[in-house]
Formats: structure tokens, sequence, C-alpha cells
């Protein structure tokens, strides 16, 4: 304890995060005294474990807890948060902007049943297994290549350059959602009302932040596969049932507009068109990041 206290009270301790290993109970005062104990469950007694945030049975995984489950758990973390944030600014802003259209009168441009939704079927179960699951890089690579543990050890995922990134993707999203399906179909398709401009937002910022978690994953696997899935077909049956195949009881403004918007050859374009420059900047950025690491893993190749 009096070693973690004395690395603390230095003045690069400050800008340092303690980790203690013990495996005794008589390392249970230095592990809680650290930022992070990890505890050995060893012939000594469990005391050390039970009080730990980390409980591993030998010395010998240290490495794996460390360099690969570290890892993994602070970008799955870093990242779910920045989706969860993310999927949120893309439903409330838009419907800021549609405030200057409406005077800012109160006229909701979503319908209610469809934000509470939203964050239930919609959106969230993919985030969840993104969260879960995603293994940016393989536990091989990570006990290969110590400069990825090196590049996290500073909080880089969340510093102020990936932050403005964040921003601007969630900004561009949200112009394109909001004026650019209005500005291609508002001269084309005639009684183009608030029901059909509703649900084609509705389309948009649903699909959007499920491509972003599907453009996001490295780990692309059944379970995450399957979660867009159901998101995606859970939309769908929402949107029949708010129709005309089941009469939407308390009406609305999307009863009568979605078969409208599917047998138009042009709201197809707009959709496509939207999604494809909503998504350009991820896949331009993540085409960049992929061929920057290929090459940083030839390197590491190259001098082993």
């Amino acid at each position: 304890m009096k070693v973690v206290r004395l690395i603390k009270s230095t003045k690069t301790g400050k800008n340092v995060r303690v980790c203690a290993v013990g495996d005794g109970g008589n390392d249970v005062a230095m592990i809680q005294e650290a930022h992070v104990g990890i505890g050995i469950l060893g012939r000594e007694g469990r005391q050390a474990a039970r009080v730990a945030d980390f409980a591993v049975p030998q010395f010998q995984h240290l490495q794996k807890a460390i360099l690969v489950h570290g890892v993994w758990f602070y970008y799955r973390l870093t990242t779910m948060m920045a989706h969860i944030l993310y999927r949120c600014f893309i439903l409330v802003i838009p419907q800021f902007f549609y405030g200057f259209d409406s005077g800012f009168s109160g006229q909701p441009i979503y319908d209610t049943t469809f934000k509470v939704f939203y964050n239930i079927f919609f959106t969230s179960l993919p985030v969840l297994v993104f969260g879960i699951l995603e293994q940016q890089k393989s536990s091989k690579e990570l006990l290969q290549n110590f400069t990825t543990y090196k590049k996290y050890r500073g909080n880089s995922l969340l510093d102020l350059k990936n932050l403005i990134w964040w921003i601007f993707l969630f900004t561009w999203h949200t112009f394109l959602v909001v004026y650019f399906p209005r500005l291609v179909l508002s001269d084309v398709i005639t009684h183009f009302d608030l029901g059909m401009y509703s649900q084609l937002l509705n389309s948009l910022i649903v699909t959007i932040p499920l491509l972003k978690v599907f453009t996001s994953a490295v780990y692309v696997n059944w379970i995450l596969v399957a979660s867009l899935a159901f998101s995606f077909i859970s939309y769908l049956t929402y949107s029949l049932l708010t129709a005309e195949i089941i009469k939407y009881p308390w009406g609305g403004a999307l009863q009568f507009a979605y078969f409208p918007l599917l047998s138009s050859p042009e709201v197809w374009f707009a959709l496509t068109l939207t999604l494809v420059l909503s998504m350009l900047p991820d896949l331009v950025i993540g085409g960049f990041r992929r061929l920057d690491y290929l090459c940083q893993r030839d390197n590491v190749k190259s001098q082993l």
C-alpha cells in the first residue's frame, strides 16, 4: 500500500494509473489503494481475488489480461459510448432543424411510438453486441505487437481529434437526412406531405446508425449480423403495422404514407444516394486506417 501511495504522490504519478497485482491476504490493502487491482487465485487463498477488480488463476495470464483484454475492453467501451451518443444526436438534431421550417411551433417530426421504439428495438441491440464481442485486432496480433497498447494508454480514442470527428459525422449525417431527400423529392412527388417526409426520415435515421455499426466493426460475426437484421426487420414491421396492413387506431401522420413511398422509384433513388453520401466519409477514412494497419502489421512481421 505504501508503494502505491508513493507512486501516486510523485509528479509523474499524478498522470498515470497504478495497477497492483497480489495473490495473498497481505496484498489486500495494496490492491484496494491502486486504481486497478488484479488478484491471483493462488495457494495463499482468495482474499486478494475477492477485493480485486479482476482475478486471474495464474501469473502467466497477466500478459493476456492487460495486453489483449485490456485493449479489447477499452476499444469496445469507448466506441460503444460514441455510438450511443451518435444515434441519440441523429434522432434529436433533425427535430431542431425542422423547427426552422415549422416556425418553432412545436410540431413534432416523429410519431410518438417511433421515438419510444427507436432506442428499444431499432438501434440498441447492434451497439450492445458490438460492445461485447468486438475485437479490433486478434489476440495473437496484440501479443506480438505492443504498439496498440501503448497508443491507447493516453486515452487516444476519447481525445479532441476523435471528438471532432464524431461531431462532424453526426452533423454531416443529420444535414443529409433532413435536407437532401426533401431537395430531391419535393419537385418530383406530388403531395409530399409531413407523413411521407417523416416516414422517409424515420427510415434514414434507423438505417444509417445500423450501417455505421457494421462499417465500424472489424470482427464481423453472425451474432452482430443477426442483431442488425433483427433491428432492421423490427423497423420494417413497425412501418407496416403503422401503415395500411393494420389500421393505426389513433391516426397519425404515418398512416397511408409507407406504401406510396415504396412504390416510387424516385424515393428509392433518394434513399440510396443519401445512404451512399452519408457513409462516404466512413468508408474513405476506414480505408485509409485499414491500409495503415496493414502497413504496420507488415513492418512488425519483417522485424520478427
